[in-house]
């Protein structure tokens, strides 16, 4: 005699019909959230690099945002200008980086209370060095990003995209801490003009 009882192919006997369903969408919905990068929670490594670079970043983007309104030369404002969409961009590339490995990041206090409040060379002197300082912290945490194994995939992708326009911007905030501080241009010494 038939049983006119729903079985599904492959459930254990004993198993109830609504623990049986139960059991598969629990089990769909782990899988599903494992795919998303959900449970995955990423590396240490990962974790503290995009933490660091994440702080860095935010120093470099709220002190470029000051610089804008601050600066008394029109060369270096033009200049945190540039710096400031690109702290924008690596920071929303970051973020989805960390999304799509399950790193959740803490919001940086952005602090630029290193910076004087003033409007004249002073402050421009202060945060064209700050900027150079700031940009090869940056560089330095992306070139070990990027050839480290121990960081997660999506992370490394980020730094080896990210790392060339920081390196660029790092060389032009060199030049212009230089010559913001009166240092020969070209001169590796500290020469002044």
């Amino acid at each position: 005699m038939r049983s006119n009882v729903w079985r599904p192919a492959g459930r254990p006997a004993g198993m109830g019909r609504r623990l049986f369903i139960a059991v598969m969408i629990l089990g769909f919905a782990s899988a599903s959230a494992t795919h998303a990068g959900l449970v995955h929670a990423g590396t240490p490594e990962s974790t503290q690099f995009a933490t660091d670079f994440a702080r860095s970043n935010a120093a470099l983007l709220r002190a470029s945002q000051v610089a804008q309104k601050s600066s008394s030369d029109p060369q270096l404002r033009e200049f945190s200008s540039r710096l400031a969409a690109d702290a924008a961009e690596a920071e929303t590339a970051l973020s989805s980086a960390c999304q799509r490995s399950g790193i959740k990041l803490p919001i940086p206090a952005a602090d630029a209370s290193a910076l004087p409040g003033e409007t004249d060379n002073t402050f421009d002197r202060v945060y064209s060095s700050e900027m150079s300082q700031q940009l090869a912290r940056a560089e330095a945490l992306l070139t070990s990003a990027s050839k480290s194994n121990d960081v997660d995939e999506e992370l490394r992708q980020f730094a080896q995209q990210t790392l060339p326009q920081v390196r660029e911007n790092r060389k032009r905030a060199d030049a212009i801490a230089r010559a913001q501080a009166g240092v020969r241009p070209g001169a590796t010494d500290g020469t002044r003009r």
